[in-house]
Formats: C-alpha cells, sequence, structure tokens
C-alpha cells in the first residue's frame, strides 16, 4: 500500500502528497459499464462481478471474497504439484525456492521493456496531460 498519493496543487503542479491513515478510505467512482440486463446470477453472486459486469457493493465483496478463498487455497498446494521455474509459481502459488525467484528476477528485469510496461507508461503520460490541460483550462 501506498504511503502517499499523486494530487494536484494550487498552482495545478501534479505533486505527491501523504495520506493521512485516519482519513476514511473513498472509493473513486467506477467508469459506467455495459452490464447485462437479464442476469441469471442474483446480486452478491461473484458470477455476477466477473461475467455480467455489475459492480454493486454487494457484487464487489462477493467477487474479492471469492478470489481471497482461491488464492488460499492455491497456496495450499503441495509443494511437489507448483509449477517450478516459474514465474507463475513465484507469483500465483507463493513459492520462494531458488527456480522460481530466478524465474521471477528475469520476468522483473524484462518487463519494463514489454509492450503492457509501455502501454501502461503511456496511459499515465496521458491522463497527467489531461489533468494539467484541465487545470490550464480552469485557471484561464
Amino acid at each position: 500500500m501506498n504511503e502517499w498519493e499523486w494530487t494536484v496543487n494550487e498552482s495545478g503542479e501534479l505533486v505527491k502528497t501523504p495520506i493521512d491513515p485516519n482519513q476514511p478510505k473513498v472509493r473513486k467512482p467506477n467508469p459506467p459499464r455495459r452490464m447485462r440486463e437479464n442476469s441469471k446470477y442474483e446480486h452478491g453472486n461473484h458470477l455476477r462481478y466477473y461475467t455480467d459486469g455489475c459492480r454493486c457493493d454487494d457484487c464487489r465483496r462477493a467477487a474479492t471474497l471469492y478470489a481471497k478463498q482461491v488464492r488460499h487455497k492455491r497456496y495450499q498446494t503441495p509443494f511437489s504439484e507448483i509449477p517450478h521455474g516459474t514465474k507463475n509459481g513465484y507469483a500465483n502459488f507463493g513459492c520462494r525456492c531458488e527456480p522460481c525467484t530466478k524465474a521471477m528476477r528475469a520476468y522483473a528485469r524484462q518487463y519494463p521493456e514489454s509492450p503492457e510496461a509501455k502501454a501502461k507508461r503511456n496511459e499515465r503520460k496521458k491522463a497527467k496531460r489531461a489533468l494539467e490541460k484541465a487545470n490550464r483550462q480552469t485557471s484561464v
């Protein structure tokens, strides 16, 4: 968890500001999603969250609980059944053996040049530019 966040100061600059741990967390509103009108799943079901795109609090909680259960079950996998020497073994199964650690290090070294990392960087740059443009327009 970050102990800081990006905010815009009075002069319109993007700056890091510390997060007050006593301040209640406010979830940002999600962009509108296309959701199925006639779902076969009730609210509060992880399948409604995943398949139908519902983001109500009940479905969100159900999806979170389901993901935690799956992760816990995966972490109970016997050592001999873990795919050793892979990033998957390190990241998804929590294995810290030497082959898994080496595989994760190799992935981490090449990740900054991967297309997905470049796409994320470009998204952040676009968002920053849009924020700066909006601030310039409001200050004029």
